[in-house]
């Protein structure tokens, strides 16, 4: 093709002309003969930097990231105060998840140029990404301000985050089509309208969005988590394990810690707990060489809440496991809680003249486990001259036991904000706080994030975690309820709360339907003789490996013509 016949007659080629022509035809989707223009230029001046600028912007768009990212660099080499190539070259770290290094070329590229808007508003998208809301929020109105007319589907992508953290989900929901009928292929839109129906139960619909962020961008991490999690938590745990294995090959390099702790989490909820931990020891060896590793704030949110929740199940030694629970606990602890503290105002103390009032955290007031377990406890304790709050800390699904929760209380709480679909934490400590709790006893521990998040601000005299997993492992001034058989007088030393050992370690339940039958008759029809002693396991596939059949098997021997049924 000859370049020259597209220049203006008056016009020599030149490499500065050449580079406009060749960002002209980019521009017009013309990339072959962009690019054309580009090699012509650096024919002429082979240390032109703007054209390596402009031939990394065509090959990005082709998708060719590494390459694109050598022509960046070439040009900055050629000219180091050319903030072009470093705000480009942030982008590109950007999109392979490299995100301290896109940071660092957006803050040069702002060193360079000041006034430099769309900086800023790609240093907004990494704050976000990086779950700092406070300086995303920054950036973005600095870029505005340089720039109002900056954004176009960006903006209502914006606006979309601001109306979810405000808890106005349809509003957000509405901004974000908009952005998406400016810029149909934005993946993050589509992903976002995905989390917030998933956050409200409409899974049929969230599973179309998230499916359709992935379409459109492969490589979304997010998307691909959200639609794992709908998929583990459902019944098909072939298309689940279908689902984090395309996960994993889209993303693993990119995102090694959350595809790590997804592929776990699938393959032991589906019963595979032997390729479940094979994955365990992986990413444990990933961290137990370098922690630093771990650098988003939602990859330590995932650590703690899902990678832990899955160590009891894979691995029964409490002196490995302890050390991992407080390595984690660790970097929860100091890049998750501590640094909202200051939000919070000292808990007050013990009022003797008020009746003594105990408050319980959980998001499982309704028919599940824990609500069977402690309905009838919470009912008994308030009989003894006390007063009970209940603190739901997920969007409550009410149903006939959570009446009679309600029924057997002082008060049952609703929460009224649900900025991203979620409970606003906030709102419980400020309530728990005006209630002037006493004790406030948590259901859920780690197996509930956000129930750690408001026992670590220790909104009450004393705070004590119980019943629903073990220990939470963040702070020595907080308590674990447990008992002299699941916790032995030589375990306090592998914990960081104190450890309080009630007498016994059964729960009577009550409410629960009985069919009358005859013993006898039934036995017969099972051909289980009268004398037998019949075992129950209802462990489901998350909870049943080798090491449960083995001490099954043992037991069933120290109990001879003794049955097991396995439901």
């Amino acid at each position: 093709m000859n370049i020259s016949s597209s220049l203006p007659h008056s016009q020599t080629p030149n490499s500065e002309a050449l580079t406009a022509q060749a960002e002209l035809y980019y521009a017009q989707g013309h990339l072959s003969e962009a690019i054309a223009c580009c090699r012509q230029s650096l024919n002429l001046q082979p240390n032109w930097a703007s054209t390596y600028v402009t031939l990394a912007n065509i090959i990005q768009a082709q998708g060719k990231i590494s390459e694109a990212i050598n022509l960046y660099y070439r040009a900055i080499e050629l000219n180091p105060e050319l903030s072009q190539a470093h705000v480009n070259l942030g982008s590109m770290f950007f999109r392979q998840g490299k995100l301290d290094e896109a940071i660092a070329y957006y803050r040069k590229a702002i060193q360079l140029r000041p006034d430099m808007a769309v900086a800023y508003w790609n240093l907004a998208k990494v704050w976000q990404q990086l779950g700092k809301l406070d300086e995303a929020i920054a950036s973005e109105e600095k870029a505005l301000k340089l720039n109002p007319n900056l954004g176009g589907f960006e903006v209502n992508l914006s606006q979309g985050y601001k109306l979810a953290e405000e808890g106005k989900l349809d509003e957000a929901i509405d901004s974000w089509q908009k952005a998406i009928t400016l810029n149909p292929n934005l993946a993050e839109a589509y992903s976002q309208i995905g989390i917030i129906f998933r956050s409200q139960g409409k899974f049929s619909e969230a599973i179309k969005y998230l499916k359709k962020a992935i379409e459109v961008q492969p490589n979304y991490a997010t998307a691909h988590q959200h639609l794992c999690g709908i998929l583990r938590d459902g019944n098909n745990y072939v298309v689940a394990r279908e689902a984090v294995t395309n996960y994993y090959q889209e993303c693993g390099e990119i995102d090694p810690i959350m595809t790590g702790i997804y592929l776990i989490s699938t393959y032991q909820i589906s019963g595979l707990n032997e390729i479940a931990k094979d994955r365990f020891f992986d990413l444990e060896a990933k961290l137990k060489e370098d922690m630093t590793i771990v650098k988003k704030v939602v990859d330590i949110k995932a650590l703690y809440g899902n990678f832990l929740f899955s160590v009891p199940y894979l691995r029964d030694n409490i002196q490995v496991n302890s050390d991992l629970y407080r390595s984690v606990s660790k970097i929860y602890t100091q890049f998750v809680l501590k640094p909202q503290n200051n939000h919070f105002s000292t808990p007050v103390n013990f009022d003797n003249k008020h009746l003594l009032k105990f408050g319980f955290i959980s998001s499982h007031f309704n028919r599940h486990s824990i609500g069977w377990c402690s309905l009838d406890i919470i009912r008994e304790l308030g009989k003894l001259n006390t007063e009970i709050y209940l603190y739901p800390t997920e969007r409550l699904k009410a149903d006939d036991q959570t009446q009679k929760f309600s029924q057997a209380v002082t008060k049952l709480y609703v929460p009224k904000k649900y900025p991203q679909g979620s409970v606003d934490v906030r709102e419980i400590i400020t309530e728990i706080q005006q209630d002037k709790i006493d004790i406030l006893i948590d259901l859920d521990s780690l197996s509930l994030p956000i129930n750690t998040e408001i026992l670590y601000h220790k909104p009450a005299p004393v705070c004590i975690s119980w019943l629903g997993f073990d220990a939470p492992y963040i702070s020595e001034n907080n308590y674990f309820l447990c008992d002299s058989y699941t916790h032995p007088q030589d375990r306090d030393k592998y914990y960081i709360e104190k450890l309080v050992r009630m007498p016994n370690s059964f729960v009577a339940t009550s409410g629960f339907q009985r069919i009358e039958t005859n013993r006898a008759n039934l036995r017969k029809s099972q051909r289980i003789g009268l004398d037998q002693i019949v075992y129950l396991c209802l462990a489901p596939g998350r909870k049943f490996n080798r090491d449960l059949v083995k001490a099954q098997i043992a037991i069933l021997k120290q109990v001879p013509n003794s049955i097991l049924i396995h439901v």
